[in-house]
């Protein structure tokens, strides 16, 4: 039998579980499941459960509160409702809530929400079931994050999701907007020597930079150049060079050197016997007769002593000793000595001796008053003394010493003292024309005929000179009443009977010979050149040469 304290403890279980509504009731009746007497052992009614508990059972002394997970948003409830993925409830809730962003519910009934792993979110949404994996280029460092960050410029996540940091880019690579999925290689021209480059810069002026993914561009090689952001390096232009690496830009040529070639370290130097008087030579020019250039790297080249009486006798000469002219010196009583290399006047006060050196070709001395009656020849290498009164007239023997008379035989009548040829070699016999050789004077060297160089004469060819006795020109006609009338041969006696005929010293000394050409055989009656008429109403008439001056040079090449 049950003691009396158990028996009066199950009595007062059955009075709390049940109610009376009626007094004088025998016996109480079962809260219905959803409500409770709530420990009321004198309940007259059934309390509903309020929201976030439950009764499900009859005759509930109290109703249960929801557990975690499920929840009761009404009275009298008699199980909770179960809390969907994506939201969560503590015990005795009334309704469930969503899960903030950076956690979420994958199941239902869940009493709390998971937060996302490192480098997952729930891209900053409420009630997620589940989490998303960052997408490349964006990361989330921390368990639980709303979202996922994007990588700053010069980072990324190489490619590859559910990142918990980004990798900056390496040297060579960049990456320059936020949330770059991967870095790029630098683009050829470009370069990026650090980790972490947002952006690639330029190749600087002599640098190139051909493939992509360039650190550090590299430096042009001595005889190459390149602008900025440049994928290759360019050869210097012929006419320029650079002489380092790494140069930016090309330099000119100074003027007295070239480059000939593309791709110059340096520029050479102009030869002797020749120049270059521009920058940004691709050669050198040589230098022309009556010049030369002793030195290397000449802009210009120097002039022989005289322009008018100097010439060389090829072109591209290297010494000044390669200048052929006459030179004489002259002192007035034996004091000043003063060299002469064209025609001058020397005029004295009073009475004065003048010692006279021919130094270089033959020399007249001319009285001013009769310059072609009264002369004293002198001869290269020999002196004289004169006594002057007034004035003397000096004059270089320039026709058939220094050049020749191409009409007259090719220079067979050419008197020169040039000893070297056209090469400037030793000759081993004097430069003369005694055979009419087309090539004018020339003499043997080791044996063999050698061009000497030496020009033709300007003056007593295309002009007059002097007495006129020394021209050998071309021209054959004279003009009379305004008519031109063609000249008589000097050996016919028609229409005009004469006495200039040919002879030995007609013709070496007048130029007479076998044609019709103007010569002057009679200097003390005339200084033109004439000529015998073939016209029986004219006998003889000057001719229209004109008189040699300063404006006729005296070479012609």
């Amino acid at each position: 039998e049950a003691s009396f304290p158990t028996l009066r403890k199950q009595w007062y279980q059955r009075r709390v579980r049940a109610h009376s509504t009626s007094t004088g009731a025998v016996s109480c009746d079962a809260c219905p499941a959803g409500s409770s007497t709530s420990n009321n052992t004198a309940a007259v009614n059934c309390t509903l459960c309020v929201p976030g508990s439950f009764s499900n059972n009859t005759g509930s002394a109290v109703c249960t509160e929801c557990p975690g997970g499920e929840y009761s948003d009404k009275n009298g409830t008699v199980t909770c409702s179960m809390c969907k993925a994506g939201t969560y409830s503590e015990a005795n809730a009334t309704i469930c809530t969503l899960c903030q962003p950076g956690s979420y519910a994958d199941k239902p009934g869940s009493a709390k929400c998971s937060a996302c792993a490192a480098g997952y979110s729930t891209k900053n949404v409420k009630g997620s079931k589940n989490c998303t994996e960052c997408e490349a280029g964006h990361y989330a460092a921390r368990s639980g994050s709303p979202s996922c960050d994007p990588c700053a410029v010069g980072t990324s996540t190489n490619n590859t999701t559910a990142a918990t940091s980004c990798t900056q880019c390496d040297p060579g690579s960049f990456a320059q907007t936020t949330g770059s999925p991967s870095c790029s290689a630098c683009n050829p021209g470009t370069h990026a020597d650090s980790s972490g480059a947002s952006t690639c810069a330029a190749c600087a002026p002599g640098t190139a930079a051909p493939k992509s993914g360039t650190v550090n561009c590299t430096l042009c090689a001595a005889g190459s150049s390149s602008k900025s952001g440049a994928t290759k390096c360019d050869l210097c232009p012929a006419g320029s060079f650079a002489e380092k690496a790494g140069t930016p830009k090309c330099e000119l040529c100074a003027a007295g050197s070239y480059a000939k070639e593309t791709g110059s370290v340096k520029c050479a130097n102009c030869a002797a016997g020749s120049y270059q008087d521009k920058t940004g030579q691709t050669d050198c020019t040589t230098c022309q007769r009556g010049s030369y250039q002793d030195e290397q790297g000449g802009a210009a080249c120097k002039h022989c002593a005289n322009n008018r009486t100097y010439t060389t006798y090829k072109t591209g000469c290297s010494s000044a000793d390669d200048c052929i002219g006459p030179l004489l010196t002259y002192s007035l009583d034996g004091k000043t000595t003063t060299n002469l290399t064209d025609v001058a006047t020397v005029t004295v006060k009073k009475s004065q001796t003048v010692w006279v050196t021919a130094i270089n070709g033959d020399w007249n001395i001319r009285n001013p008053a009769s310059p072609y009656q009264e002369f004293i020849f002198v001869k290269q290498g020999s002196m004289k003394k004169i006594q002057i009164s007034k004035s003397v007239i000096l004059e270089p023997v320039m026709t058939n010493m220094y050049c020749y008379k191409d009409t007259e035989g090719h220079g067979t009548s050419f008197a020169g003292y040039q000893d070297k040829d056209i090469k400037g070699r030793k000759c081993d016999s004097p430069c003369r024309n005694s055979d009419a050789s087309p090539q004018g004077p020339h003499c043997k060297v080791a044996g063999m005929d050698s061009p000497c160089g030496i020009p033709q004469c300007v003056w007593d060819v295309e002009c007059s000179g002097g007495d006129g006795t020394g021209y050998r020109g071309l021209v054959n006609s004279v003009t009379a009443d305004g008519e031109t009338i063609v000249c008589q041969a000097w050996d016919r006696d028609s229409p005009h009977v004469h006495f200039y005929h040919p002879s030995q010293y007609n013709t070496a000394t007048f130029g007479i010979g076998h044609h019709n050409y103007c010569r002057n055989p009679d200097p003390r009656s005339t200084l033109t050149p004439w000529c015998y008429t073939s016209s029986f109403w004219v006998r003889s008439a000057p001719c229209s040469v004109s008189t040699c001056d300063a404006s006729f040079p005296y070479f012609k090449f």
